[in-house]
């Protein structure tokens, strides 16, 4: 039987893991995925393998937190935040000048295609063999980094008021109650990035067949992004903004 605290406090994990999954972040990382795929059902798997990244450092620090009783120092939140805003930004431009630089047809490299050749330099850079043939451009992100991006941004955007929540439940009903807690915002954080991940893969399938709905959803997508991380940077400096 849960104590009279505890179900309130599972009640609100609930639906802030579902509010939690329509967040600007991870709107915009669904939207790459299912972009990046050439079909609806792999879009679908990879942002699920995202959701499932998020989830996995969401479960880490919210058991920390639990544990510890504390929740993540402010000041920290405030440098992650603005991280993620400059991320934003930087990626809404670069979409943007692809788009209206770019050849009529083309399509801009994603977010992940952009990690991707980043790691390849990387890696180029310390190799002492002949690297490989470059791989081809323009292809979907693997399950692997989909799980990575998916822990970044649960490191980049998870907020402390969340994580105050876990700590409430553990005070009020003991450490098995805030980690429940903890698990049932991941729960509803899963779920609402499926719902987030199957309108997606519609809407990406639905413009392969018209070039001008999907420059115009690139557009607006692109738009979007440079907006939420300006007011991720806002924010962080400690203007009052609506996010």
């Amino acid at each position: 039987m849960l104590n009279d605290g505890v179900a309130p406090a599972l009640a609100a994990a609930a639906v802030l893991g579902f509010r939690h999954g329509v967040d600007y972040d991870h709107v915009a990382a669904i939207a790459d995925l299912a972009g990046a795929s050439p079909r609806p059902a792999q879009g679908v798997g990879l942002a699920l393998v995202y959701g499932l990244g998020h989830s996995t450092i969401i479960i880490v620090l919210g058991g920390i937190s639990v544990w510890f009783g504390m929740v993540l120092p402010k000041r920290s939140d405030q440098i992650l935040e603005a991280a993620v805003g400059c991320t934003l930004i930087v990626l809404g431009a670069y979409v943007l000048g692809a788009i209206f630089r770019g050849t009529p047809g083309a399509r801009p490299a994603t977010r992940f295609e952009l990690i991707r050749g980043a790691g390849r330099r990387i890696k180029s850079w310390f190799a002492t063999s002949p690297s490989s043939p470059p791989a081809a451009t323009n292809q979907p992100p693997s399950p692997p980094t989909a799980y990575g991006v998916g822990i970044i941004h649960g490191i980049g955007a998870e907020t402390p008021t969340q994580l105050g929540l876990f700590v409430l439940a553990a005070g009020v009903g003991g450490w098995s109650s805030g980690l429940l807690c903890v698990l049932t915002f991941a729960a509803g954080l899963l779920a609402m990035n499926t719902v987030m991940a199957v309108a997606s893969a519609g809407m990406f399938h639905l413009s392969n067949f018209r070039d001008w709905i999907y420059r115009g959803v690139m557009i607006l997508t692109a738009t979007y992004s440079i907006v939420i991380g300006a007011l991720f940077v806002l924010s962080s400096i400690g203007v009052p903004v609506p996010i």
